[in-house]
């Protein structure tokens, strides 16, 4: 079951906890609370204005076999969504917020790159360093260069060989690493400059990696000196033939084979389908979406319902071939109204079933086109 809901003007949750020591099933009581079969009476779910109702689906995927791929109509993979009723309700008072958060998300790219600079305490507690990060962010944002002491120079440089070495260490799987005292110096960083010390990072441990292989293919060649010692310490190859060796019962290569014709296993080299084993007449891959009904309303801030759109029996078929592409959406119904009634609406006419019928392909196959559109509409009544 799928849900969003959006509630303006109501009062921040207060949590016995904090956000990241709820367990899953008191996620699940804060916020599934009136979205699956639940009443959704609890302080949770008090005045909840939906933007998406909840609705339910059905998602399925079939994937053919090697020996099912004869009938060039059975697509080799296909997935189908299937949804029963949609419906989408908008308030005003949801329309300005999401308005205000859009703008909170175009003005993300300026404060981001004077994120870091920002100090952790309130402005009472050290108004200096409040004045010191409105110079500085007032001079990044200029794109103007600002003084380091050489204490501050040193610093950083020291910061980062720290945090080269915990990364490089956080790469190697190392369990002594410390990863809080790597998200302390991250907050004080620039995302630019994280970046740029990660990739040092990974390049000290490429630079392990490469001398420990050129080690062990040193250590693995035979030495001049014909006894079971050598001149790096290490233990003669004579010596390591010495060491038991358990047998393990295998399975033969036939046997595995059985084994996955009968499971309809396909290998990793079978699953990217080559182009040279795929007819071009043969569909790849095919994604079904259906809609049963759908609706959806625009409400002022008297609750006065403005416009209402709705549609029934929407669904969009694509179906990828090897060098082809076609889609069909289909749409038994549509419609719009006001309070004052019907504004638009379909009708169905005799050889026509349905309002809309429209087929785009890309590259049609035996065709010398690059692409093809078709679309039949049927008669609609507007009353203004």
């Amino acid at each position: 079951m799928l849900a969003i809901y959006h509630d303006s003007d109501s009062n921040p949750w207060k949590l016995p906890k904090k956000w990241e020591d709820l367990n899953p099933g008191e996620w699940s009581e804060v916020f599934q609370d009136g979205i699956d079969d639940r009443p959704g009476n609890s302080i949770w779910a008090m005045n909840r204005r939906y933007l998406v109702s909840p609705i339910n689906g059905t998602l399925k995927y079939n994937r053919l076999g090697q020996q099912e791929r004869g009938d060039l109509n059975n697509p080799l993979e296909k997935a189908s969504l299937v949804l029963s009723d949609v419906s989408l309700t908008v308030t005003e008072a949801q329309y300005y917020d999401c308005i205000k958060l859009l703008e909170t998300f175009s003005r993300f790219r300026t404060r981001v790159d004077v994120s870091h600079l920002r100090p952790i305490m309130p402005v009472k507690e050290d108004c200096r360093a409040w004045w010191r990060y409105a110079v500085l962010a007032g001079l990044r944002q200029k794109k103007l260069c600002y003084w380091f002491s050489w204490e501050r120079t040193r610093y950083l440089c020291q910061l980062r060989r720290r945090y080269v070495q915990l990364y490089a260490t956080l790469l190697q799987q190392a369990p002594s690493v410390d990863i809080y005292e790597i998200r302390q110096i991250e907050k004080i960083l620039d995302s630019k400059v994280i970046i740029l010390w990660r990739l040092l990072g990974h390049a000290k441990v490429e630079t392990v990696k490469s001398k420990e292989t050129l080690h062990k293919k040193g250590s693995s060649k035979r030495r001049w000196w014909p006894f079971g010692w050598n001149s790096a310490g290490l233990p003669s190859e004579e010596g390591g033939g010495l060491e038991p060796q358990l047998d393990e019962e295998q399975l033969t290569k036939e046997e595995w084979q059985a084994i996955n014709k009968l499971l309809s296993y396909q290998l990793d080299d079978e699953l990217s389908f080559p182009v040279e084993k795929v007819s071009p007449n043969t569909i790849r891959f095919l994604v079904d979406v259906s809609i049963g009904q759908a609706a959806a309303r625009i409400i002022n801030i008297g609750h006065t319902e403005v416009m209402c759109g709705r549609f029934e029996q929407l669904q969009v078929v694509t179906s990828l071939y090897l060098k082809s592409t076609r889609c069909d959406v289909t749409l038994r119904y549509c419609g719009l109204s006001s309070p004052e009634g019907s504004l638009a609406e379909s009708v169905v006419c005799e050889g026509k079933t349905n309002a809309l019928d429209v087929s785009f392909v890309r590259a049609p196959i035996g065709m010398d086109l690059d692409w093809q559109f078709v679309a039949k509409i049927s008669p609609c009544y507007v009353t203004v």
